[in-house]
């Protein structure tokens, strides 16, 4: 790998290392923004050539959100706080969005190496420790990190790593399906292991997008051929089925999502109060006033159960109406773009499956989250990989205009 590459790769690993429980907190806390540091130095030099891949509504878009978490400090019951988050958001957008967009890297498969170190460090720890006792909190499976959820999101954001570079026509040969199959078994289970139903749902959500960049007769295949095998299959294994809707679905309630219940109740509560403006970027109403300038604000900020009702907290209806044009301007140019061809499908299904996956955890406010972070990144890829595809089309229009002049 290149040196930007390498650091890239490096500074995406920092900001994972806070969720394993054997590494002290505050350490790993304090190095993810150091490493951020110099991601964002390394490509100061390179924010013009960046700015000029992105497509215009889409700059619009980020520079807009990025813009109004910063002044919503004037009116945040804590300033600085908001400041501060704010600021690390920009620095985040700067450091993994334009670092991804800049990646010099011509084959796909090499573009998203980040990610698949990342994904590599998480299937490796699994393996070690899935049957161990202690990698377990209640049977659900968590390994070697804090919690079951974030595991699994972990595994399900980096899984584009091999999800892209398999969609890609050019990207692939007659031995890649079996490493494809065992990858896509590894996640399945680990997903499943977890019980996240919010992983669950933006890896289906992944895998649709992939099977969608499928020549048609295949995805026409698998649509006719789909129906009988799940009938089939409950049939078969009815009881089973069953069970492991009410383990993996209910969670032991009676009513889906009752776990979400009481979180959800005063998010909502809470986001209706926020109003037009919000109160502030990065605030949890009344539980950060205490925030005294560390780095982070665990035991300070409420779980708030969904990055939406977030947003309508801490930014109101303004700042969720910016988000909305974010995520639809990510999606609008990557469906328009005459170079993305049948990546447009997996492109847009990370986007999709990333707000659904969002709608059930709060990590979009917070900068640090490694979810956040990874978001940007592969955005920045996607857009890096289609500003490639426009460059190579460019340079084959330009040598047959030559061939026809000398011909």
């Amino acid at each position: 790998m290149k040196w930007s590459s390498r650091l890239l790769s490096l500074a995406l690993v920092g900001f994972y290392l806070p969720a394993f429980t054997d590494i002290p907190f505050g350490a790993s806390a304090t190095l993810r923004w150091v490493l951020l540091g110099f991601l964002v130095i390394a490509n100061l030099p390179n924010v013009t050539k960046a700015v000029r891949k992105i497509p215009i509504p889409v700059f619009i878009a980020v520079l807009g959100y990025c813009y109004y978490t910063l002044i919503s400090t004037a009116w945040s019951e804590t300033p600085f706080l908001t400041f501060a988050k704010a600021g690390a958001n920009a620095a985040v957008c700067l450091g993994f969005f334009l670092a991804g967009i800049n990646l010099s890297v011509d084959e796909l498969r090499e573009r998203f190496k980040s990610l698949t170190v990342v994904h590599a460090v998480f299937l490796v720890t699994s393996a070690l420790t899935i049957f161990s006792a202690g990698a377990y909190n209640d049977g659900r499976f968590q390994g070697l990190t804090i919690n079951p959820n974030w595991l699994a999101s972990a595994v399900t954001f980096t899984a584009p790593a091999y999800l892209f570079a398999w969609a890609n026509p050019s990207g692939t040969d007659g031995r890649s399906w079996r490493w494809f199959v065992a990858l896509i078994a590894a996640d399945s289970g680990i997903i499943a292991l977890t019980q996240s139903r919010a992983a669950g749902v933006m890896f289906v959500i992944e895998i649709l997008g992939l099977l969608m960049s499928l020549a048609p007769t295949k995805r026409w295949l698998i649509l006719v051929a789909s129906p009988p095998i799940v009938l089939l299959l409950i049939l078969m294994f009815g009881q089973t089925i069953n069970t492991g809707v009410q383990t993996y679905v209910y969670h032991g309630h009676d009513i889906v999502l009752q776990s979400r219940a009481d979180i959800w109740d005063i998010s909502l509560e809470k986001a209706a109060a926020g109003g037009l403006l919000g109160f502030g970027y990065g605030i949890s109403v009344g539980d950060t006033t205490g925030w005294n300038g560390a780095l982070t604000t665990v035991g300070l900020t409420r779980e708030k159960g969904s990055s939406q009702l977030a947003i309508l907290e801490e930014l109101g209806v303004v700042g969720f109406g910016l988000y909305l044009m974010l995520m639809l301007s990510i999606v609008v140019a990557i469906m328009s773009s005459p170079v993305s061809g049948t990546m447009r499908y997996p492109f847009v299904a990370f986007v999709i499956g990333m707000i659904a996956h969002s709608a059930f955890e709060s990590y979009f406010t917070a900068p640090g989250a490694s979810e956040t972070v990874t978001f940007w990144l592969t955005v920045g890829l996607m857009f890096g990989s289609l500003s490639a595809g426009r460059d190579k089309v460019k340079a084959q229009l330009s040598r047959l205009e030559l061939s026809g002049q000398h011909g």
